[in-house]
C-alpha cells in the first residue's frame, strides 16, 4: 500500500473521488440515452407531420399497384347527375358566349367572376339575368309606344311591363319588380347584407350567383330544381307548373347559347 494511502482521511478523500468520477459517468451515460430518444421522438412527430400535410389523393396514388386503376375522385352532386338535368357538368366555363345581346356581354366580366366564384357555367348565370331581366329594345323602342302593338294585346302588355321594369333598359341597375327584387338578377333585398347596395352590377350579379348555387345545393344538386327554387322560394318541396315554366325559359336560353 503506497504510504498516502495508509493515512485514512486520504483513503476517504480517494473514495469519495472514486464515487463522484462513477456518478459523473452514469449521468453522461444517461445523458446520451435521452438524446437518442428525444430524436427518435422528433423524426416519428415529422413522419406523422408529413402524413398529415400529404394530400389524400397523393397517398391513394402512391399506394396504387402498378397496373392497377387509380382511384377517381367522388364526383361532386353535379357530375353525378345526368346531363339533360345538369348540362352545366360538361360545358367549358372561359367566358360568355357571342350569341348573347349586347346588354348580357356588356356584363361579361362581372358574371364569369361570378360564375366562377360559385362554380357555375358563365353562360347559366347569363341566362338567368335574360330570363330576369332582360327585352328586346328593338322590339319595344322605349319612347315609341305606338310600335308596340294595340293597347291590351299580349306584346303591348310585355313591352310596357317591361320598362316599368327596367326604366333605363335591359339588365341594368334600374330593374325593380313589383316585389322589390332588384338589379339584372332580381335578386330580393333581404339577401343582401346591411350597408350592401343591391343595385350596384357587382353585388347584385354576385348575390344572384351565389343563391342559385345555395339552393341548387340544398336541392341535391339539380340545376333545373334550383332555378324552380331560385323563381318560387327554397322552402317547397314541389312546385307549380310556372316555376317549371320559368325554368325551362332559362334553361332555352342557355342552350341556345353553348349550342352555337
Amino acid at each position: 500500500m503506497p504510504r498516502d494511502l495508509a493515512n485514512p482521511a486520504v483513503r476517504m478523500a480517494a473514495v469519495l473521488t472514486f464515487c463522484a468520477l462513477f456518478t459523473i459517468g452514469l449521468a453522461v451515460a444517461a445523458l446520451g440515452h435521452a438524446r437518442t430518444v428525444v430524436a427518435s421522438a422528433d423524426v416519428s412527430v415529422r413522419e406523422v407531420s408529413e402524413a398529415r400535410a400529404t394530400p389524400p389523393g397523393a397517398v391513394e396514388k402512391e399506394n396504387t399497384k402498378e397496373g392497377e386503376p387509380e382511384t377517381e375522385p367522388e364526383p361532386g352532386p353535379e357530375a353525378i347527375l345526368k346531363p339533360e338535368s345538369n348540362p352545366e357538368a360538361e360545358v367549358a366555363k372561359e367566358g360568355l358566349s357571342r350569341v348573347w345581346p349586347q346588354e348580357i356581354l356588356a356584363l361579361e366580366g362581372l358574371v364569369v367572376e361570378a360564375a366562377n366564384m360559385f362554380g357555375h357555367d358563365p353562360n347559366l348565370v347569363a341566362a338567368l339575368i335574360k330570363t330576369e331581366s332582360w327585352f328586346s329594345q328593338k322590339r319595344c323602342p322605349k319612347n315609341r309606344p305606338d310600335l308596340w302593338g294595340e293597347p291590351g294585346t299580349r306584346r303591348y302588355n310585355e313591352c310596357k311591363t317591361a320598362w316599368q321594369l327596367c326604366p333605363e333598359g335591359p339588365a341594368t341597375s334600374s330593374c325593380t319588380s313589383v316585389a322589390g327584387a332588384k338589379g339584372p338578377a332580381q335578386v330580393m333585398p333581404y339577401h343582401f347584407f346591411p350597408g350592401e347596395d343591391g343595385r350596384d352590377l357587382s353585388t347584385n350579379i354576385y348575390r344572384g350567383a351565389e343563391i342559385l348555387r345555395d339552393y341548387t345545393d340544398r336541392k341535391g344538386g339539380n340545376i333545373r330544381t334550383g332555378l324552380a327554387a331560385y323563381y318560387c322560394g327554397p322552402n317547397k318541396t314541389t312546385y307549380p307548373a310556372h316555376c317549371w315554366s320559368y325554368v325551362e325559359k332559362v334553361m332555352g336560353n342557355y342552350g341556345d347559347a353553348i349550342q352555337q
